[in-house]
């Protein structure tokens, strides 16, 4: 068991001091993965966000996710194939 640190970086810093207990990497993976979902839910398109999850004091992976808004013409490509 080890202590995971999951920072989020949205606009703002949240570093997360407090952590969480878990078994191995693989289970840290599955709580980033639940709670990007969360994240998810409330970015708009422009947004983006950047989860860093630490072991101790080293980095064990980081997911991003950059969000934009389509060009005209791919707007109205889409509205055509449907």
């Amino acid at each position: 068991m080890a202590r995971y640190y999951f920072d989020i970086e949205s606009g703002t810093s949240h570093r997360d001091e407090v952590g969480e207990t878990l078994k191995d990497d693989r289970a840290a993976w599955r709580e980033a993965m639940r709670r990007a979902c969360e994240i998810e839910d409330v970015l708009a398109p422009g947004g983006s966000w950047r989860m860093t999850v630490r072991k101790e004091k080293y980095t064990v992976f980081r997911v991003s996710v950059d969000t934009d808004w389509p060009m005209e013409g791919e707007k109205e490509d889409r509205k055509s194939t449907r």
